[in-house]
């Protein structure tokens, strides 16, 4: 059970097992046809865990897994910086903090 792996571990589930989503054959299958760019949504891990502290067994098992999927996430985007089929870049980060901030102040 993941309850007993390690975050690397439960990284490396995540990449093999393609749950929830396999980005990798996504972008194989969709990226001769489609422009396709990620936007991975920044928001402070402490305050993530502490709004699910309830989920997976607790604060510190719902830290680990949530690590587990931001480590799996971290190395596909690192391994794909630009798109190979349009040569620009594939992905970004969006911090939810600026953005709301942004949001609330035009409010």
């Amino acid at each position: 059970a993941w309850q007993d792996m390690t975050v690397e571990e439960i990284a490396q589930d995540v990449l093999d097992s393609g749950r929830p989503t396999n980005l990798q054959t996504m972008l194989q299958v969709f990226g001769p046809y489609a422009d396709i760019k990620f936007i991975a949504l920044h928001r402070p891990y402490l305050d993530t865990i502490a709004h699910f502290a309830h989920k997976d067994g607790g604060a510190v098992l719902h830290s680990k897994m949530i690590a587990g999927h931001m480590m799996a996430f971290s190395q596909f985007l690192n391994a794909h910086p630009i798109d190979r089929y349009t040569n620009s870049k594939l992905w970004m980060v969006l911090c939810l903090h600026q953005l709301w901030s942004t949001s609330y102040q035009s409010v």
